[in-house]
């Protein structure tokens, strides 16, 4: 999908900004690169270079940023390194760069902000100026739709239940190598990079736009997490030609329980209804192919409307799968989106 924003308006966000944007700038996505442009203004350009990297960082929010401490906080869609300020500032057409894409995680609508970074000879990173476009985006990218139940049956073995796989871009956007992923981590997951313990995972191969699976329930070999672990996450990741990145995710809050406790077993569910909405149309997204042994999966274009920077997992177990009916027993808990601005 391709989105544009611009503004005239420029914003101050430090008492005595060394440098601030111009009177233009704007961002532009096209799938996983996006396309920046910007134009700056510095009363002492040479003083505003010494000792100090500039950038452009664009970023995510689920609120709009309204401080320098929001943008820092916020998920980072990229970040692109400036020319020194002294060639940029007075220019006559705007500053242009494109660059890669990391789109945060899930369904739902982020706020995007533009900011002009700079880090000093100590590493201090500080933000001199932004601004937060009005209009939210809602990322189109493969998603996991309905419930999610996952748990150990064993030490060893880990139940994976996903109700649909929905890939919502244009029936001619063909997936990256799509994969499934359990892992423990010690701190709750919203998004974005992270670290953590792999406990298992499959690869399910490219899923075509405006189409959906409807997988069986998979069984993985598994490593049990450790005492340290609180949370287990399931991520759907996609490979983009790079790296797999995070499209969804579901996190539970306890650890999954063995079979000798079934009442214990945790089941999220997604706040999206079943049925996907397609999306407008999206630029074809570059298919890469994974040598891998491929998940058996359902196609179903039963899916009513639609078919359906994290590094990558190269050390994840990738389990041999079986595929038996569903398991009944299972409680049920709660679970965890682009469109440009104005």
């Amino acid at each position: 999908m391709k989105t544009q924003t611009t503004h005239e308006t420029p914003a101050a966000v430090a008492a005595t900004p060394l440098a601030r944007l111009g009177a233009s700038h704007g961002y532009r996505l096209d799938g996983d690169t996006v396309h920046l442009n910007a134009s700056f203004v510095s009363a002492d350009a040479a003083r505003a270079d010494a000792g100090r990297a500039w950038s452009l960082r664009l970023v995510a929010a689920a609120e709009a940023p309204a401080s320098a401490e929001t943008i820092l906080a916020a998920h980072v869609v990229t970040e692109t390194p400036l020319p020194p300020l002294s060639e940029l500032t007075g220019a006559v057409e705007n500053y242009e760069v494109a660059a890669g894409a990391l789109a945060p995680s899930g369904k739902r609508e982020y706020h995007l902000a533009l900011a002009l970074v700079a880090r000093d000879a100590a590493g201090e990173v500080a933000v001199h100026d932004f601004f937060a476009y009005a209009r939210p985006e809602a990322f189109l990218q493969p998603r996991l739709v309905g419930a999610v139940g996952c748990w150990f049956e064993s030490d060893t073995e880990l139940v994976l239940d996903l109700d649909t796989i929905v890939n919502p871009r244009a029936a001619d956007n063909l997936s990256g190598t799509l994969s499934v992923e359990v892992w423990a981590l010690a701190t709750p997951y919203t998004g974005g990079a992270f670290s953590g313990t792999p406990v298992a995972g499959a690869i399910l191969g490219s899923l075509a736009g405006n189409d959906g699976w409807h997988p069986e329930a998979f069984h993985l070999r598994a490593t049990r997490p450790g005492a340290d672990a609180r949370h287990l996450v399931v991520m759907l990741r996609e490979w983009n030609g790079v790296a797999y990145v995070t499209r969804d995710h579901v996190s539970f809050a306890i650890p999954a329980p063995v079979a000798a406790q079934p009442a214990a077993a945790v089941k999220a569910v997604a706040t999206e209804p079943a049925v996907a909405r397609v999306a407008e149309a999206a630029d074809q997204v570059e298919n890469a192919t994974a040598a891998a042994p491929k998940v058996p999966v359902k196609s179903s274009k039963s899916v009513s409307g639609a078919k359906t920077h994290e590094p990558a997992v190269e050390n994840a177990p990738k389990a041999a799968v079986k595929t038996p009916a569903k398991s009944t027993a299972k409680a049920t808990t709660t679970k965890s989106a682009k469109k440009s601005g104005k």
